[in-house]
């Protein structure tokens, strides 16, 4: 689904490693100790012998993959992978778990030489709130069952998993004290929101809908007409409850199958034409802000869409959300680029730019 969302923050797999992109692991970049040092502040390189341990002797101590002269260590790349599955099985998620923990390592070094603290008691509300509300499942509108099973089916340890929350955490304290020093005052931010919200008002509508979805209903396959005609219904019905003066948020607590927008009141965000395809977008954008759709059919199921205007507070939040974007993106970027990547006894190789 090609769907914009501003401002909602997902915890799911793919929004963490665009905060936190690691260099591709297994490639042959990934012993190259004559990379350029990091941008980050990372200390000295440290070089120890092939194989070398925690502690004398300690054969899950081994030392895997060596970033910015900081070790990554076996036991803990080894943690939370699973131990009966088939060897292709377990080196595709060796790699993975790598890749991730190379990218939490590079982004954890960035965050301290920045002196960019989060406090304890940060992480735990995070990870409260990621367990009332677990992370997406692949696709906006799906979630995982649980925080156990996102864990657990992503090979992620608790402890790994407390430290990817402190560095999403720490991350967006810098990237606001980004936004903050780009536009310190609230005349900067005024003059910024008259010159973009022309164009702003034409690309961005503020969406909610109540979703029923068709295209992942396990009988889409075997009997799709059924299935669409038993969405239609659940969409009727749940029209029929707003005209009985049923608020839209309650509405879509309670029914809606997007389970990441429905915890929300059906809020999608400050959504793009062309999301949720042309029978979506086209409704919505035809919308008069402050209104609410009869059910109407997309490709992805079944919507009933309410618009609401877009507020000076709205747009300015597009706005910073899009400027912290694109500067997320440049640091990850550099920060990863420059990454000083080794396998403890590799051949020394080119510096090769990471993408």
């Amino acid at each position: 689904m090609n769907l914009t969302r501003h401002i909602s923050r997902s915890f799911c797999a793919c929004t963490l490693m665009g905060l936190m992109v690691a260099c591709a692991a297994t490639s042959c970049q990934a012993s190259d100790p004559g990379a350029t040092a990091s941008t980050a502040g990372a200390p000295p390189a440290w070089n120890p012998p092939p194989g070398a341990a925690k502690t004398a002797g300690d054969a899950a101590g081994k030392v895997v993959l060596l970033v910015n002269g900081e070790p990554i260590y076996e036991q803990d790349l080894s943690a939370g992978l699973p131990q009966d599955a088939f060897k292709e099985t377990l080196d595709a998620a060796r790699d993975i778990k790598l890749e991730r923990l190379t990218g939490t390592l590079v982004m954890q070094q960035f965050l301290k030489s920045r002196k960019i603290e989060v406090a304890q008691r940060e992480v735990e509300e995070d990870l409260a709130d990621l367990k009332k509300n677990p992370p997406s499942a692949g696709c906006p509108c799906c979630r995982y069952k649980s925080l156990e099973e996102y864990m657990e089916l992503n090979y992620i340890t608790p402890v790994e998993l407390a430290q990817m929350s402190r560095n999403h955490l720490g991350f967006q304290k810098y990237l606001e004290s980004e936004w903050q020093k780009a536009y310190p005052t609230p005349q900067a931010k005024a003059d910024l929101l008259k010159e973009k919200r022309p164009d702003l008002e034409k690309k961005y509508a503020k969406a909610y809908h109540i979703f029923f979805n068709v295209i992942q209903d396990p009988d889409a396959t075997r009997d799709p007409d059924a299935v669409q005609k038993k969405k239609q219904t659940l969409a009727d019905e749940a029209w029929k409850r707003l005209q009985r003066s049923e608020t839209f948020e309650a509405v879509a607590k309670a029914v809606s199958e997007d389970k990441m927008s429905a915890t929300e009141g059906g809020f999608l965000g400050y959504v793009t034409q062309g999301a949720f395809g042309k029978e979506f977008s086209e409704a919505l954008f035809k919308m008069t802000p402050g209104t609410v759709s009869k059910p109407l059919a997309s490709p992805w199921g079944w919507h009933i869409i309410r618009r609401e205007p877009l507020t000076d507070e709205d747009l300015l939040a597009i706005l910073k959300e899009d400027y912290i974007g694109d500067k997320a993106q440049t640091i990850v970027d550099a920060i990863n680029n420059d990454a000083r990547i080794e396998r403890p006894g590799a051949a020394p190789q080119a510096a090769t730019p990471r993408r």
